[in-house]
């Protein structure tokens, strides 16, 4: 029975039977929260997950953007760490599957780190009420040796 009923959701899936168009948007990007609490997302990889990522920027006052300095192509698989300087904690710590990641921070400030290709970068924010901040991560390619 549960192979049945898995195999019939596999076909539902590959067929692409009752698909729409919100359902599309939600999964191109992953909504997610941290272990204390904190929402994030990212997405970003194809224009649908853009558009969707588009639409819910205003749900949160973090936005971090990964991508070449020339050609501005847009980086996934990019590890993010943010950090309370105030407390030294890791308030996120996460991969981003995309080149936006998005998270509602508690006001206060923060040292960002975005790590691509083993290639380090660190910033400072700092949150404010109804202030968002974005950032933006370049990461030149690396030479093949």
């Amino acid at each position: 029975m549960r192979k049945s009923i898995l195999l019939s959701l596999v076909l539902f899936i590959a067929l692409g039977v009752g698909f729409t168009s919100s359902w599309s948007e939600d999964m191109a990007m992953v909504k997610q929260q941290t272990p204390s609490g904190i929402p994030y997302v990212y997405g970003g990889v194809g224009e649908d997950s853009q558009k969707a990522m588009e639409g819910i920027r205003i749900d949160y006052n973090f936005r971090l953007t990964a991508a070449r300095p020339c050609s501005g192509a847009y980086l996934a698989d990019i590890k993010v760490v943010v950090e309370n300087t105030e407390s030294h904690e890791n308030v996120i710590d996460v991969v981003s599957g995309g080149p936006l990641f998005f998270a509602q921070l508690p006001d206060g400030k923060y040292k960002v780190t975005a790590d691509f290709e083993g290639v380090l970068q660190n910033k400072t924010i700092t949150i404010h009420k109804n202030r968002p901040r974005g950032v933006v991560f370049y990461f030149a390619e690396q030479e093949e040796l």
